[in-house]
C-alpha cells in the first residue's frame, strides 16, 4: 500500500485518500439504508397484518349470525321443512347483505393477503401458525355462512364465539406488536376498561 502511494505526489495521494474514504462512506451509507429499507419495509407489512386482524374481528359476528341460519340447514332437529326454507332464506338474504357491506371479493383477497404477509414477513414460530390457523378458519366460516358450504362442520363442528377469537386476536396483535421492536406493546381491552372511568370523567360523559 505504501508503494503504491510513494508514484504519487503529496496532493496526488491525499486527494486518492479522501477519495477511498468517500468510497468506504458511501458503501457502509448504502448497506445501513437498505438495512433501514428492509426493517421499515417489514413494519409496514406487519402493520398491516394488524389491519387485517382488525378486518377479520370487524366481521366475525357478522358471519357467526349468518352461520347460525346455516346450522339450521345443516341440523334441522324436529322443526318443519318450512322453517328450514325459512332460515335458508334469512341466510341467504344475509349473506348477500354481507358481500354488498364487504365487497364481493374482498374477503376472500384479505384472507390470501392475510396468507401471504404471514408466510413472509413472520419468522417460523408459534406465532406464524396462530395466524395461518386464523386464515383457515376465517376461510371455512366464510365459506360456510355465504357460499353454504355445508361439509365445512365436518372438519369445524363448531366456530369459536366472538370473546375467545377477541381474545385470541389480542394475543396475536400484542405479538405482532412485539415482532415490530420498536419497544411498544399493545394494551389489553382490559386495560382500556380500566382506564374508560377516566376517560368518561374528563370529557364529562
Amino acid at each position: 500500500m505504501i508503494e503504491f502511494f510513494k508514484q504519487f505526489t503529496v496532493t496526488e495521494g491525499i486527494t486518492i485518500t479522501i477519495s477511498i474514504i468517500a468510497i468506504l462512506f458511501t458503501a457502509l451509507s448504502y448497506v445501513n439504508d437498505n438495512k433501514k429499507n428492509r426493517r421499515e419495509l417489514r413494519i409496514a407489512k406487519l402493520e398491516e397484518l394488524l389491519e387485517l386482524n382488525i378486518f377479520f374481528l370487524n366481521n366475525y359476528d357478522f358471519l357467526l349470525e349468518i352461520a347460525s341460519y346455516r346450522d339450521k340447514i345443516k341440523f334441522p332437529g324436529q322443526i318443519t321443512l318450512e322453517s328450514v326454507l325459512n332460515n335458508e332464506n334469512f341466510g341467504d338474504k344475509e349473506s348477500d347483505l354481507f358481500l354488498e357491506i364487504v365487497g364481493a371479493n374482498n374477503f376472500d383477497k384479505n384472507l390470501v393477503r392475510f396468507n401471504v404477509l404471514a408466510n413472509a414477513y413472520l419468522p417460523n414460530s408459534e406465532l406464524k401458525l396462530k395466524c395461518l390457523s386464523l386464515v383457515e378458519l376465517n376461510a371455512n366460516l366464510y365459506n360456510y355462512a355465504v357460499y353454504k358450504t355445508l361439509q365445512v362442520r365436518e372438519t369445524y363442528p363448531k366456530f369459536p364465539i366472538k370473546k375467545d377469537y377477541f381474545d385470541y386476536i389480542e394475543d396475536i396483535e400484542k405479538e405482532i406488536t412485539t415482532e415490530m421492536n420498536l419497544g411498544y406493546e399493545s394494551y389489553k381491552d382490559k386495560d382500556r376498561e380500566k382506564y374508560n372511568p377516566i376517560f368518561r370523567k374528563d370529557l364529562g360523559i
